[in-house]
Order: C-alpha cells, then sequence, then structure tokens
C-alpha cells in the first residue's frame, strides 16, 4: 500500500491574505521590506504564483466533499494562482495599490534585479 492511498494531500506555493503580522507571507514581507527602508532591491527572475488563501480555503472543502463522495480519492495535488510574478513585480502591484510614485532602476548582476527608491516621498502605511 503506498503511503497516499487512503490521503488526498494539497501542495501550495506562496500565500497571500489576511494577516496579524507582515512578517507571515513572503509576499506582505515585501510590503514590510518597503516601509522600513529608502530602497530595496528585488529579483526579477525567480516567478512564483502567488495564492489567495480564500482560494485555498475553497480548495480544501471541494477535496473533502468530493473525497466524501469518492472513497478512491486520493494522492498529492498541487494548486497555486493563475499568475506568474516576481519579487519586483510583486513590489509594483504594492507600490500601484498605494498610489506610491518611486523611482525603478535596472541593475545588473549575476541574476536580473531592480533597485527601488522610495527616498523622495513620504510613506504611508
Amino acid at each position: 500500500m503506498n503511503q497516499t492511498d487512503e490521503f488526498a494531500i494539497l501542495r501550495v506555493p506562496i500565500l497571500y491574505g489576511d494577516v496579524e503580522t507582515l512578517t507571515e507571507s513572503s509576499v506582505t514581507s515585501i510590503y514590510q521590506s518597503m516601509l522600513a527602508s529608502n530602497s530595496l532591491i528585488l529579483d526579477h527572475w525567480g516567478i512564483c504564483y502567488p495564492t489567495l488563501v480564500d482560494d485555498i480555503a475553497v480548495v480544501c472543502r471541494q477535496m473533502i466533499e468530493y473525497k466524501n463522495r469518492s472513497k478512491g480519492f486520493n494522492g498529492v495535488f498541487h494548486w497555486s494562482g493563475s499568475e506568474a510574478l516576481t519579487k519586483f513585480d510583486m513590489a509594483k502591484t504594492i507600490v500601484a495599490k498605494l498610489s506610491w510614485h518611486v523611482f525603478y532602476q535596472r541593475v545588473m548582476t549575476i541574476d536580473i534585479e531592480y533597485f527601488i527608491d522610495f527616498s523622495e516621498f513620504t510613506k504611508t502605511q
């Protein structure tokens, strides 16, 4: 008998949603870094698919309901959001939602990264 014969396992990537502290998610920790600094360097190469925790809750409920109807439902399943983003893309989204005006500059390192300068304006939380 395989270890997953009786279980349905849901694997999820980077999550975002309501948090108690900004350190709970990689997505919200980007915002925390933006608040704490006048500038950041963020990668623009590592692709991830941030997933809203509310969507994961729906998928979990659907999996439980299906498992109750179909006893043979088992295995390892993956679920993620559909939008591919880098850390830089996430920061740009946060900046746009907050209507911040910032300066972006591409910097060449081993990987493609962007410098974001916040020093010219007052940040509001």
